[in-house]
This record gives structure tokens, sequence and C-alpha cells, in this order.
């Protein structure tokens, strides 16, 4: 999925568990199997709901240990949206690969924070809230 200048690459589909498991990841075959950091995008069919990045791998952010149940402070969020039948998928990209795409692989100066602050300043995803307190980017 190419998003901004960046082709993220589709690493779980999100779907309903068994009764008792809550929601659960399906791994995708492009599910990157890495502990560094990167940067996240959560769609509901075509629409980009929200962006985040991670530190120590995608999985820890998004999966308890050895499961693949999610474990993500929008699993509300996403739970409502498999329920009104939307198609919730996880789109990754690590760091590296990131540096790559923008022709900066030497830059230390570049993480992943700063890219998802970027993204989120300049598109605004609907399910990107901190807090309460909505502060405008203008």
């Amino acid at each position: 999925m190419k998003y901004d200048q960046l082709h993220f690459a589709q690493v779980y589909d999100c779907r309903l568990g068994p009764i008792g498991k809550g929601h659960v990841l399906q791994k995708c075959l492009t599910h990157p199997e890495d502990n560094g950091e990167g940067c996240y995008l959560v769609t509901v069919g075509t629409e980009v709901v929200y962006l985040g990045s991670y530190k120590r791998g995608l999985h820890r952010r998004w999966g308890y240990k050895n499961k693949d149940e999610i474990y993500h402070f929008k699993t509300e969020e996403i739970g409502r949206a498999i329920i009104d039948g939307g198609n919730v998928k996880v789109w990754g990209l690590t760091l590296s690969a990131i540096k790559e795409q923008i022709g900066c692989v030497g830059n230390k100066w570049i993480n992943a924070a700063s890219v998802e602050a970027y993204l989120i300043s300049k598109y605004r995803p609907v399910w990107n809230k901190q807090g309460k307190r909505q502060v405008p980017f203008d």
C-alpha cells in the first residue's frame, strides 16, 4: 500500500476470534520478523484510520507474546470496525526501509516517531487522538 511516499507491506488481518478469545491477528507473508523500530498503518477498507510507530518489533506492539490475540489500546475501535463489517488490516514498514525509500539511509536523526508525527500532522487519521484534548496542527 502506498501512503504518502512510502510503500507499506500488509502484516496483519484483524479478525474476530473464537468465543472468549477476543480479536485475533492473522500474520501475512509480508510480516517483518524484526525487533527494531518502524511505523504502521491501520486501515478499515481502504481508509487509513490510525498511524503508529513501534520500537522493539511490530508483534510486540500489537500482540501478546507467543499469542495472536490483539493487544493494542485501539482494540475497542478495531472490534467495532470488524463487527460493523469492516475489513481491518495492519500495514508495516521498518525504519531501515523507510530511510531507504526516502533516500536518507545514513541519517541518524530520522526515527520512526518523527515519521509517525509527520504523517499524523499531514493526514490526521480519525483514530489518532491523544487523550481528550484536541490541539489543532495548523
